[in-house]
């Protein structure tokens, strides 16, 4: 859809000159606004490329089933075709809301004249109630640019099946399980294996009473289970900064925790593996709870449990079709003295100092303990986000071998940005990324 971008070698569509602002290189498909009118917009034109297309396989190849898979942005453009012919459709990220980017909250009333031509025009939202066939919605839920918890919405006002599937704490890519749930979808409403998959995903429901939250589990094919997992994160921080934990792993379909363990606001969403190899996810669920009184803590994260304090990092040039990635995991191995941390070959990432926000300014340093049996150059990487941009700080230790755990401690002003600056507000630092080519293990990480 994209047209000419400047690439000699890319395949494009051939848009005429009189809208050949329907060219990557020269439209504004950016631009959440729309000053004249829907039809004289990229979008439009993009979206007319689409209907065309499905028109065509339908009469050329006299094809009775016809699924749409749209990427990103192209996943935006497809909710605008989503005709009769379309039998399913598979959304990996882009499910609308752009029009509020520039917002610090989804809310209407804050929208320009402009805004509101884009929403109403061209934002997947306004058309999913109109949307008639099945869904699979794929995303990261750690992604900047798709906010998982508003497109979620945008999937719950579809009339027909729909399917979430996330990749918990990514930000670019998709776990490569993800391929399997996308086939067996593919199968289910293109073949008409029924029997493939189940006919919806799982729900989730949380209640409170008496200081306990209920968690309330419904499994569609509860037989053909083979794991379930509940992510939680606590607090308001944007989608993209949450620390999902995993605060539950077994077989029961009621769980009960204590209010207190989240502060103000929990989200949650429920994960379940089927022995067909799919992997389908209730949609997002938040709540609010009381407000308790803090307590003045350092935040301490400790790597001796796969509980989704540290997230494999994905690595670009280890990334199928630019959108799955081959998910090794975090590992918890053991070091000296039987001590256990964790690894990934790629590195680890963690956002669960957001758990603490309201400590950050408070806090100035990082202290952890490293175990590698030789020598290693070791990157510890700040995230901040200054002024709606992604700033990263960070600070190369060398580390050498010993037969004993290492602990190291470091100030935030130790940390340097690529342009050599130091943080300025610790208030915005939202995660810790920690890399070596070596293999390392590491634990007991204290902020104070």
């Amino acid at each position: 859809l994209k047209g000419n971008t400047g690439i000699a070698e890319d395949n494009f569509t051939r848009y005429p000159e009189e809208i050949s602002y329907a060219d990557y290189v020269n439209s504004e498909f950016k631009k959440n606004c729309i000053e004249d009118n829907v039809k004289n917009t990229p979008w439009y034109e993009w979206a007319c490329v689409v209907r065309y297309s499905v028109e065509y396989v339908k009469c050329a190849l006299e094809a009775e089933n016809i699924a749409l898979f749209g990427v990103k942005q192209g996943a935006n453009v497809c909710w605008m075709c989503l005709t009769e012919s379309v039998k399913c459709f598979v959304d990996l990220f882009g499910a609308g809301w752009n029009g509020y980017k520039d917002l610090p909250e989804k809310e209407p009333t804050l929208l320009t004249d402009e805004q509101r031509k884009f929403v109403a025009g061209i934002d997947a939202e306004s058309y999913a109630p109109y949307c008639n066939c099945p869904v699979m919605y794929l995303t990261a839920t750690n992604s900047k640019e798709f906010d998982c918890e508003a497109c979620s919405d945008t999937i719950l006002r579809t009339k027909n099946d729909k399917f979430f599937v996330f990749s918990s704490g990514q930000q670019l890519y998709l776990s490569k399980q993800s391929i399997t749930s996308c086939e067996l979808f593919l199968k289910k409403y293109l073949s008409g294996d029924n029997d493939c998959m189940p006919k919806s995903s799982p729900t989730l429901e949380m209640s409170l009473k008496d200081g306990l939250i209920k968690f309330e589990f419904g499994l569609f094919d509860s037989e053909n289970v083979s794991e379930v997992k509940l992510f939680a994160s606590s607090g308001n921080s944007a989608s993209y900064k949450k620390n999902w934990a995993v605060i539950y792993e077994g077989t029961k379909s009621v769980f009960y925790l204590e209010e207190k363990k989240f502060s103000d606001l929990i989200t949650c969403y429920l994960s379940v593996k089927y022995h067909s190899g799919a992997e389908l996810c209730s949609p997002i669920m938040s709540m609010k709870l009381p407000s308790y009184p803090k307590k003045l803590i350092a935040p301490l994260f400790a790597g001796n449990k796969n509980d989704n304090t540290f997230i494999g990092r994905a690595i670009e040039n280890e990334v199928l079709a630019g959108l799955f990635y081959a998910d090794e995991g975090v590992e918890i191995l053991s070091g000296p003295f039987g001590i256990k941390g964790a690894f990934s070959k790629n590195g680890l990432i963690t956002y669960k100092i957001t758990d603490y926000k309201n400590l950050l300014d408070k806090l100035n340093d990082i202290k952890f303990d490293i175990y590698c049996s030789s020598f290693i150059e070791f990157i510890i990487g700040i995230f901040c986000d200054e002024n709606g941009k992604e700033v990263h700080y960070k600070y190369n230790v060398k580390v050498k071998g010993a037969k004993v755990w290492q602990n190291f401690c470091l100030c935030f002003d130790d940390f340097k940005s690529d342009n050599g600056k130091s943080i300025k507000d610790n208030s915005k630092i939202y995660a810790f990324s920690f890399y070596s080519a070596d293999k390392f293990i590491l634990n007991n990480i204290l902020v104070y």
